[in-house]
């Protein structure tokens, strides 16, 4: 049976934006994780105590919110619901204090749509982990002081940096705040698009502490591409390598002395996918055995990052994606350069 998704409420309206749209991408940004209902009826927001709407996503400025539904909707954060505010609602129902309070921040003014670079504060934040500084061409809001939050993103403009992300309890809940998202070009961009759901997944609980478990398979010495994989993969907030294996005995002894005896080693892959206790395959093999490790992780239900190339022909290109396919597993290769500006510019 499938899981059933957790319903969102989006809210959206006002002037100076282009709201219909932006509803649009704003669902299309969660989608694939919750069930989204579009209102543009301030009374709505306060009707979603119950069970129906794990959250509240509002994308809206201007407008009057009575003291009432400022209260309901303050009782629904605090009895554990989620609100996502997302722009312009610090310019929002600004004649309540009781909105204003319970998102934490106030609108002051802004600049001029320009590009400019949103820095990751707080890499340990989930709606921001493993997420890159990056730059976007935006309006750049200023909000009033207030410190009751913890800022988890920022971007420098006249000699400050402003809070461009940031989380507060209400209460059993939380409001999460992401201060982009002027136009459409800023709400489908796919850094932004990752930051709206990953804020409005926390908003609704969700807890990130989950570890992925890596095994390495081909620790070889040329490169020293294994312990290279490794560092890697043990920095990353959330990941750590648990085994290694490698035909030749004196590469795992090595791999022990280099990444400690915490890990587990095997000599043969078949063991290795078997019995190491581990989610994703990282295959570091000489070229010629790509498809074959591939294919056989897929089958061992494991996921695989490959490094390049990715294989060796066609016909095993289309073996390793219908072995992932068919065990619902990710398949990805690992390639260095894709962040270069020519790979940016295809994309």
């Amino acid at each position: 049976m499938a899981r059933t998704k957790p319903g969102v409420l989006v809210f959206s309206g006002g002037g100076y934006h282009d709201f219909e749209r932006g509803a649009e991408l704003i669902g299309q940004a969660l989608a694939d994780r919750f069930r989204i209902t579009h209102t543009t009826k301030v009374g709505d927001l306060a009707k979603v105590s119950g069970a129906k709407f794990a959250a509240v996503v509002i994308y809206a400025q201007g407008g009057t919110m009575t003291d009432a539904q400022a209260k309901s909707l303050e009782k629904f954060v605090s009895d554990g619901g989620g609100l996502v505010g997302i722009h312009c609602v610090a310019d929002c129902f600004t004649a309540s204090n009781r909105f204003k309070k319970l998102l934490g921040s106030e609108f002051a003014t802004h600049g001029p749509i320009t590009d400019f670079q949103v820095t990751v504060t707080d890499p340990t934040h989930p709606v921001v982990a493993r997420t890159e500084d990056f730059q976007i061409t935006d309006e750049l809001y200023t909000l009033k002081d207030h410190s009751d939050y913890h800022v988890f993103a920022t971007a420098h403009w006249q000699g400050v940096d402003r809070p461009m992300g940031y989380e507060r309890r209400v209460g059993k809940g939380r409001v999460i705040y992401l201060a982009n998202g002027h136009d459409p070009g800023v709400l489908g961009n796919r850094y932004f698009q990752r930051l709206i759901q990953r804020a409005t997944r926390v908003a609704c609980g969700e807890t990130f502490d989950a570890i992925v478990r890596a095994g390495i398979i081909g620790y070889g010495g040329a490169f020293n591409m294994g312990l290279h994989h490794s560092q890697l993969i043990n920095d990353t907030l959330g990941m750590c390598v648990t085994a290694v294996c490698d035909v030749d005995p004196a590469r795992t002894d090595q791999a022990k002395v280099e990444l400690g005896d915490t890990i587990t080693t095997f000599n043969n892959m078949n063991r290795f996918l078997r019995d190491g206790e581990f989610d994703m395959v990282i295959s570091i093999l000489p070229h010629h055995l790509h498809a074959k490790a591939a294919v056989a992780a897929a089958k061992a239900g494991k996921h695989l990052i490959t490094e390049k190339p990715f294989c060796i022909t066609l016909k095993e290109a289309d073996q390793m994606i219908a072995a992932s396919a068919e065990a619902g597993k990710m398949l990805s290769v690992f390639h260095n350069r894709r962040w270069d500006a020519d790979f940016h510019l295809m994309l």
